[in-house]
């Protein structure tokens, strides 16, 4: 039985690195936030998010992913200075049994106000003024927090 349960334990876990950008989506006084329902009982809002693909700067992941999550074009993006770093076991679909090692970069994105066009990602959106998306969004409440600054230099460069 020890045996057994020694060679269990040299089994190697793969490691996966992801290189993520998150967008939070502003039209310079409310932000859009996405509904995302992982599970049956895990659901949360969250900005729009998702891999920087192969061949591809940030600032592109930034716009396809606001487009692809949303419908709406990013008419002008800024890169922020927080970075996020993670690791976790992957539980769900393809990274499910992998340890994880995530690395986020945020970025402001000024979009123009309008309905969202969701992906099949998400079930539903909000455009929230900043109390109201601070107390809604499930990660990154403490990044959003000092975006929040940056937003005034978004709006002089528009």
């Amino acid at each position: 039985m020890a045996e057994k349960l020694k060679s269990k334990t040299k089994e190697k876990i793969k490691t996966v690195h992801i290189k993520e950008v998150v967008a939070i989506t502003t039209d310079g006084a409310d932000f859009l936030i996405l509904k995302k329902q992982w599970s049956k009982n895990l659901v949360g809002w969250q900005f729009p998010q998702g891999g920087i693909e192969n061949n591809e700067t940030a600032e592109q992941a930034v716009r396809r992913e606001v487009k692809e999550e949303t419908g709406l074009d990013a008419k002008k993006i800024i890169e922020l200075p927080s970075r996020g770093e993670y690791w976790y076991m992957g539980r769900h679909g393809s990274e499910k049994g992998k340890r994880i090692h995530k690395i986020e970069k945020f970025f402001l994105a000024l979009v123009n106000k309008a309905p969202a066009k969701l992906s099949k990602e998400h079930v539903d959106f909000m455009w929230a003024d900043k109390d109201k998306a601070l107390s809604n969004i499930k990660y990154n409440k403490e990044i959003f927090s000092d975006s929040l600054e940056y937003l005034t230099k978004l709006k002089e460069d528009k």
